[in-house]
């Protein structure tokens, strides 16, 4: 009568090796701790799918946890943006109304705008985007160098 050397779970050296003997088939392969140890075939079988789901799991997860931190990111700096525009609308705002009530650099007809309206009156002065008021009463051509006209 033949007696197996190795049973499952006992220690071996080489991972790969196969051991076939009375009745016993058994391959040296890693557990979970990371020891190498016999194990049947059927049972290393499983053990490797069941670690390379683990793995797809984790490596899914942290794909998940980088596409929220991207996300996240990408609405701070989107809120950021839209304040620092909201900002420079303001003080754009501002001086506009300063400008248009101060009655300087204006000619033609009708004085200043009503309480630093963006829209120029007909025969009024034409407010540029960057607050220049054109001496000119007529819109075509008008803000040309000052990017453009102001609403």
């Amino acid at each position: 009568m033949l007696v197996a050397l190795h049973a499952d779970g006992d220690a071996c050296v080489t991972v790969g090796e196969r051991y076939a003997m009375a009745k016993v088939d058994l391959t040296c392969t890693k557990d979970r701790a990371g020891s190498t140890v016999w194990m049947t075939k059927s049972k290393a079988d499983k053990l490797a799918s069941d670690l390379a789901a683990e793995k797809a799991a984790a490596d899914a997860k942290a794909a998940a946890d980088a596409k929220a931190a991207a996300d996240a990111k990408a609405a701070a700096d989107a809120k950021a943006a839209a304040d620092a525009q909201a900002a420079a609308d303001a003080a754009a705002a501002a001086q506009r109304a300063a400008v248009g009530t101060s009655g300087g650099n204006v000619s033609g007809s009708g004085g200043g705008t009503s309480g630093g309206a963006s829209v120029p009156h007909i025969g009024g002065p034409i407010i540029c985007r960057d607050g220049y008021i054109w001496p000119g009463t007529t819109r075509q051509g008008a803000c040309r160098g000052h990017n453009g006209i102001a609403n």
